[in-house]
């Protein structure tokens, strides 16, 4: 909202700081025509054009001055404005080359962790590729194995184990035929003796003696038959050894025969599992081929997008560099200027100082001369009244009225001429105004004086509490016949007639915007009062 205090801040001059002294040196000018007068007595008003001729360039050196120190304070104010921005877009790009470092450190940790998963991925690939290997090699040896088991199965001869162990068995048979022959005869003999004896003794004994023979004979025959026979049970014990190792033999044989078919069979089990095995594995190696491929495809791409980004956000850096290596060399630039304008500022301030320490002396050097001239007034007034008197005594001298009246004309005359010279020059007969209207609300303000200050804050000649607005925003300074808007270094900028400018010299009509705040500029006749 407005405020419609006057303040004044500090880049608003005071009024005229010269008046107090040239309306001092007039008392003392005019003590010194009255002096003269009375010394003359006369009553004309003495012409005090040369004697007031050092004071118009007092003021106007003072005034040169007071500009120049505005102006160097404006530009110092504008100076820290364009300052803090620098250090706040310094921050800004300090900050954003941070996150681009740290968005590169983040690429470079992604990059790493997919480099490592590809070499997990490549070690994992190797190692199937090695266990397809060995599984190849079991297979190989398996096969070998099962050719090897084939071929011992058929250079086994069952048949001639079976003939050799049915020929056994004959020669076995053919003994014990031999050992039936042998008793049936020893049969014989005991029913020939059985005869022999029942048909007599004699023939017994002959027979016996005959026998005898027979009989030794016969045992020597059955002895030769028992030692056939021993013989016999011995190559039939050794024949049945034989045929036990043979059948122990052939059962063993059976035995490998039926453990190597079950090897076999599941040897072929084997095979057909490891022939599965390998095809599952050829296609999951396949799989694993086209998934490589893929990812080897996408990495890549992903390389290449990496890369990319890493050129781009290296490209920014640079220029970020390059920028920030600007803004460094601006802030130097601007910090050597705003050293230069604060020597320029505190030599001005001193001699201003010093100025006004002399002129502060000189007003009160002219107030006590003042008071002086008060005092002498005081005085003279009596010889004013003495010498009005003598004017009066001597009007009745005069032979004619019409003198008196042209001495009369010419007095006023010189007194008006007196008074126009004193009088400050008058300023010209229009009023200045800005009409706008903040958050729907009209407002009006007449430009009162020479500069008017615009901005948030209280210290501020118009004050203006919307959005957008600095707290020292704007400056609207009347010079002469022109008046001009100065941007007073704020963020969001003066816009005159929807264009941003940093000062303006305004027209009767142009709109002034300031924030949210829109104002129009007219320029209005005086009414004569």
């Amino acid at each position: 909202m407005a405020n419609d205090n006057n303040n004044i801040n500090e880049l608003v001059t005071d009024d005229d700081p010269t008046a107090e002294l040239r309306a001092l040196s007039q008392i003392r000018h005019g003590e010194l025509s009255v002096e003269s007068e009375a010394s003359a007595a006369t009553c004309g008003f003495p012409d005090r054009k040369a004697e007031d001729a050092s004071i118009p360039e007092l003021k106007a050196d003072l005034k040169s001055r007071g500009e120049t120190i505005e102006r160097l304070q404006f530009d110092i104010v504008r100076l820290r404005g364009k300052w803090t921005g620098l250090e706040t877009e310094i921050q800004a790009r300090e900050e954003i080359t941070e996150n681009l470092q740290g968005e590169l450190a983040e690429l470079r940790e992604t990059l790493t962790r997919k480099e490592n998963l590809i070499k997990k991925r490549d070690q994992s690939i190797k190692s199937l590729k090695a266990e397809i290997r060995e599984r190849n090699d079991v297979f190989g040896a398996l096969q070998m194995e099962a050719d090897d088991l084939r071929q011992q199965l058929e250079s086994a001869n069952s048949d001639s184990l079976q003939q050799q162990i049915e020929s056994l068995k004959e020669e076995l048979k053919s003994v014990h035929v031999l050992l039936d022959d042998a008793q049936h005869e020893n049969q014989l003999l005991g029913e020939q003796l059985d005869a022999q004896d029942s048909n007599g003794k004699q023939d017994l004994q002959e027979l016996v003696t005959q026998q005898v023979g027979q009989l030794a004979n016969l045992q020597s025959q059955n002895n030769e038959l028992r030692d056939r026979f021993e013989q016999a049970e011995v190559y039939a014990d050794a024949l049945r050894r034989q045929l036990q190792n043979r059948d122990e033999v052939a059962g063993a044989a059976i035995d490998t025969q039926d453990y190597l078919q079950i090897s076999l069979e599941q040897a072929n089990e084997r095979v057909d599992e490891l022939s599965g095995l390998l095809d599952a594995q050829r296609a999951q190696t396949d799989e694993l081929k086209s998934s490589l491929k893929s990812l080897q495809c996408a990495h890549q791409d992903e390389l290449r997008a990496v890369r990319s980004e890493l050129d781009v956000a290296q490209d920014t850096i640079n220029e970020q560099t390059a920028t920030n290596d600007q803004l460094s060399n601006d802030l130097f630039e601007s910090r050597a200027h705003q050293v230069q304008l604060e020597t320029m500022l505190e030599k001005s301030n001193a001699s201003m100082q010093e100025q006004i320490e002399s002129l502060e002396k000189s007003n009160r050097k002219l107030r006590r001369e003042s008071k002086e001239f008060e005092d002498k007034i005081n005085t003279k007034s009596d010889a004013i009244n003495c010498l009005l008197a003598e004017l009066a005594k001597k009007t009745q001298q005069i032979e004619s009225i019409g003198q008196i009246e042209d001495v009369i004309h010419e007095i006023d005359d010189r007194m008006s001429e007196r008074i126009d010279e004193r009088a400050p020059a008058e300023k010209d007969r229009l009023t200045r105004v800005l009409i706008g209207s903040v958050e729907g609300q009209e407002l009006r303000f007449p430009l009162f004086k020479d500069r008017l200050t615009i901005g948030r804050t209280q210290q501020n000649d118009i004050q203006l509490k919307a959005t957008y607005i600095s707290r020292r925003h704007a400056v609207v300074v009347t010079e002469g016949d022109s008046t001009r808007v100065i941007d007073w270094g704020s963020k969001n900028g003066v816009f005159v007639n929807s264009r941003r400018v940093t000062e303006h010299f305004l027209k009767n009509g142009d709109v002034v915007a300031i924030g949210t705040a829109e104002f129009r500029y007219e320029e209005r006749a005086k009414r004569d009062s």
